[in-house]
């Protein structure tokens, strides 16, 4: 402890001298270090602690870990849940499908079999046990099991005097065929003669020597097949489709006494109404407009009871002049006088015009017979077609 302190004390005024009288560089003095300071400083420092020393920054940041947690939480729930709601949906898919599969099974072997075979409707060409024993059909068939469209066309072409021929299922166990005399409403003309429609298109007749009153006769046209009971079909599409147009916009704007539609060319149609009225519509572009026009001016009631030229080729417009040309066979058979639209006698008809035009509207006929008139359009126009 003596040796210590000896170490550690400091020199004397005497020492000093001594140091500078001597040869040797005094000494450097040594600082005083406290017993155990050593020891602290060979000890490695330790890293001073990182914290926020703010209290609302710590407050903050444990609210945002909070949400955060509570957010996966969330999103792990609705995956869950999306997970049940699949598998549910999965399982109620297979077991409808095992329920229709099941039921389907059961109504074509088990239910729905047929115990009683109906006919409905008036005809007098065939009696209803004819033509339901030519359906086919037997009791104890199922009813989901029959072509009930295969059954009417069997029945259209072993029937053809038959129209509107319906199959029906009427549940639990009852087929219903119902039918009506066809009637010819339309009629081709041909080398060998007229070929009859019904309502529905269908052949009812070949080679008739004449077509019956009051349906208006089809030329210029080739037919394609001719099978009794089948539907009629022409060599060109286009004139089939033209007809089919032409004849929706007749019935449309109801059009009486037409009598021939002449598909000769497309591109200048002509129809002739009544006795008297040669109607040029041209093309078919904006057909239903021109049949519609045509209807308007024949309502007028004001054209001479002559042979007439009505040219409606040109949309919203329709001219009249007296036809000069020679008379020729028509080739369906003419109405009599007292059928024909005026429902008048002879002796009560008009006075012919002269040899010239004849206006289609306004008041009495133009007595010369120059100027051409025209029946103008409504104020709407319907688009072309």
């Amino acid at each position: 402890m003596k040796k210590q302190d000896k170490k550690n004390r400091a020199p004397s005024p005497a020492d000093r001298l001594d140091r500078l009288a001597g040869s040797s560089p005094p000494k450097k003095r040594q600082p005083v270090v406290p017993a155990g300071a050593q020891k602290r400083k060979s000890a490695k420092p330790r890293p001073a602690p990182v914290f926020d020393d703010t209290p609302g920054r710590d407050r903050a940041r444990e609210k945002s870990m909070s949400l955060e947690r509570e957010k996966r939480k969330r999103e792990a729930a609705q995956r869950r849940q999306q997970k049940r709601k699949k598998k549910l949906v999965f399982r109620f898919a297979l077991l409808f499908v095992f329920v229709l599969v099941v039921g389907l099974t059961m109504c074509i072997t088990v239910f729905f079999n047929i115990e009683k075979l109906q006919f409905k409707g008036s005809i007098t060409a065939y009696t209803a046990e004819e033509v339901v024993a030519a359906s086919g059909v037997e009791v104890g068939e199922n009813l989901f099991r029959l072509n009930t469209d295969k059954i009417a066309e069997t029945l259209y072409r072993r029937f053809p005097l038959l129209d509107d021929i319906q199959v029906k299922r009427v549940l639990p166990s009852t087929l219903q065929i119902s039918a009506k005399d066809a009637a010819a409403t339309m009629a081709v003309q041909t080398e060998s003669g007229y070929i009859l429609l019904s309502a529905s298109g269908r052949i009812i007749q070949t080679a008739a020597p004449q077509a019956p009153d009051g349906v208006h006769v089809v030329a210029g046209v080739k037919v394609a097949g001719v099978e009794v009971g089948a539907k009629l079909s022409f060599d060109d599409d286009e004139k089939y489709q033209l007809l089919q147009k032409l004849q929706q916009s007749i019935k449309k704007y109801q059009l009486e006494d037409v009598r021939l539609i002449d598909l000769s060319d497309t591109a200048n149609i002509t129809i002739q109404v009544g006795e008297f009225y040669k109607v040029k519509l041209g093309s078919d572009y904006q057909l239903d407009y021109k049949v519609q026009m045509v209807k308007e001016v024949l309502a007028q009631k004001n054209l001479a009871l002559q042979r007439t030229i009505l040219d409606a080729s040109i949309p919203g417009k329709v001219t009249a002049k007296a036809d000069t040309t020679p008379v020729e066979e028509a080739p369906a058979p003419e109405q009599p006088a007292e059928d024909s639209g005026d429902g008048g006698d002879s002796g009560d008809q008009q006075p012919a015009a002269d040899a010239g035009e004849q206006p289609s509207t306004g008041g009495e006929p133009a007595a010369d017979g120059s100027a051409d008139t025209a029946a103008q359009a409504p104020a709407e126009q319907p688009g072309g077609e």
